[in-house]
C-alpha cells in the first residue's frame, strides 16, 4: 500500500498518476511544452508499471492507426487548407 502512495502522490522530479494520466496522450505526442513537466512524467513512466503499460498501450495504438490511415491526396488537402482559411478571414472581417 505505502508504494502505491508512493506512486500516486507527485514529487519534485516525478509526477503522480492522475497527472500522468491528464497528459499522457499530450507527452506521446511530445506536445508539452514544459520541460520540467515533461521530465516528471518520463521519471514517472519509468517506475510506474500501470501507466507506463497504458503509454505502451497508446503507443502501439497510434502506430496501428498510422499504418491503417490512407494516404491522403495532397491536392484535396491544400483545397481543404485553403477553404480553412477563407471561412477564417470571412469571419475575421465580421
Amino acid at each position: 500500500m505505502k508504494a502505491l502512495m508512493r506512486m500516486v502522490r507527485s514529487t519534485d522530479d516525478m509526477a503522480s498518476c492522475i497527472e500522468v494520466l491528464r497528459n499522457l496522450d499530450a507527452y506521446l505526442d511530445q506536445e508539452i511544452p514544459d520541460q520540467r513537466a515533461a521530465r516528471r512524467i518520463a521519471s514517472h513512466l519509468e517506475v510506474c508499471r500501470r501507466c507506463g503499460m497504458r503509454a505502451e498501450t497508446i503507443t502501439e495504438l497510434k502506430a496501428s492507426l498510422r499504418r491503417l490511415a490512407p494516404t491522403v491526396d495532397a491536392g484535396a488537402l491544400d483545397r481543404l487548407r485553403h477553404f480553412a482559411r477563407t471561412l477564417e478571414e470571412q469571419g475575421n472581417d465580421r
